[in-house]
């Protein structure tokens, strides 16, 4: 199990405060309120656009971001700092290291890589593709709890992060709720992970009373 570590992963840290950066969403919705707001001037105040012209520019918006949205690579509020390291027994953000038996991990998430086709077809907007970064673990120290987001670059960054969690939950260090949730198991998966996680731990058992033998 040794050969899973180290992962090294990008670090995504998100930003707060408003982003106002061009998307195929924002021109869809935002700019036809933009100009709902110049026709109501035009009513009240004679300054503005008519409602002919309003129109006309929102149908133009609505295709401009349908079109953009199918091609469009997704966007996140944010910037990649230094990386997350995933070993046998830490995990190092940005040179922080935390030992996986001191620091509780309250959550984690497994989600999209780099490059999935995530267009949501149900508005018929994009982005397209994922930027892969809603992937994160969430561990508490002290009275601190914090969020580290990061990306995954391919399905081997996912099947490798995923396989360290069960690792991680086999020894002790993160908790069956908090896996099967962050992995996204299914009822089946988790008895599965049950009965593997009682294995080990009747072979380290029986490793350990040889031992003593």
């Amino acid at each position: 199990m040794s050969s899973l570590y180290p992962l090294k992963l990008k670090h995504f840290k998100k930003k707060s405060g408003i982003d106002f950066t061009p998307t195929s969403f924002r021109l869809s919705f935002h700019i036809p309120i933009l100009l709902l707001g110049l026709v109501l001037l035009k009513d009240y105040c004679g300054i503005g656009l008519n409602i002919n012209d309003a129109g006309f520019l929102c149908i133009c918006c609505y295709l401009g971001g349908f079109i953009w949205g199918r091609r469009e690579q997704e966007h996140k509020h944010g910037k990649f700092i230094g990386s997350v390291v995933f070993s046998e027994e830490a995990f190092e953000i940005d040179s922080k290291v935390l030992q996986w038996s001191e620091a509780e991990v309250t959550a984690l998430k497994s989600s999209h890589v780099f490059r999935d086709d995530i267009y949501n077809h149900s508005f018929l907007l994009g982005p397209k593709y994922s930027l892969g970064v809603d992937n994160f673990i969430e561990f508490k120290t002290g009275n601190e709890t914090e969020r580290v987001y990061f990306q995954f670059s391919d399905y081997k960054d996912k099947r490798s992060f995923e396989k360290i969690i069960r690792d991680q939950f086999y020894k002790g260090n993160i908790g069956l709720s908090v896996t099967y949730d962050g992995l996204n198991l299914t009822y089946e998966e988790i008895q599965v992970l049950k009965e593997e996680a009682e294995s080990k731990k009747n072979n380290t058992n029986q490793q350990q009373n040889l031992h003593k033998a």
